[in-house]
């Protein structure tokens, strides 16, 4: 029993992982901070928001969308429902981080429509999850992504020391190191 969730735990935050193998919310990648504290305090703003509308999204589903046969609604109700939980997210960023909250004025509310946010939560209505499958498949996708938000927050600090060449610099470095990682999460399939 305990190998059988362990095993559940490793899959859904290594070799399911939303950011390298999905391949939703890669913006972290492309906008990663060298400092990792930083990089914890959005990952898990970004987690956070990401169980808080699955849960939204999935109770929206199961009791609204589905009963009323609106399926085909959910991507736009998704978004909504992400959209109007941007401002509680921005407040809340604002007062963990304010330096934070600064450098992402331009996108701050895209953190609430984060692809990896709406994607989970298509992900667990399509699946049909139970509300207790849902939870900690969401909870698990979103440790996930912090893991990748730190990880590549430590590449990032890591590839600043280094010498890179220029045409290599920047965002080409840190997916070409997202690949990598991708590919060592992969190998534990």
């Amino acid at each position: 029993m305990i190998r059988e969730i362990f095993m559940a735990v490793f899959a859904a935050v290594l070799v399911q992982n939303i950011v390298l193998v999905q391949l939703l919310g890669i913006s972290p990648i492309v906008s990663a901070s060298a400092k990792i504290r930083e990089s914890v305090k959005i990952g898990s703003i970004v987690a956070f928001s990401i169980v808080i509308i699955s849960v939204i999204a999935w109770t929206l589903y199961a009791y609204i969308l589905a009963p009323l046969e609106l399926e085909y609604l959910r991507m736009v109700a998704f978004a909504l429902v992400a959209a109007s939980l941007a401002k509680p997210a921005e407040k809340c960023l604002k007062r963990i981080s304010p330096k934070q909250h600064e450098k992402l004025s331009a996108n701050r509310s895209l953190i609430m429509v984060n692809c990896a946010v709406l994607g989970l939560a298509l992900l667990v209505t399509q699946n049909e999850f139970s509300f207790l499958e849902m939870l900690v498949h969401s909870v698990l996708m979103s440790l996930g992504f912090l893991l990748v938000n730190i990880l590549i927050s430590g590449v990032n600090q890591r590839l600043q020391t280094s010498e890179v060449p220029k045409f290599m610099q920047g965002v080409p470095i840190m997916l070409v190191s997202a690949g990598l990682m991708a590919m060592a999460f992969l190998a534990f399939v």
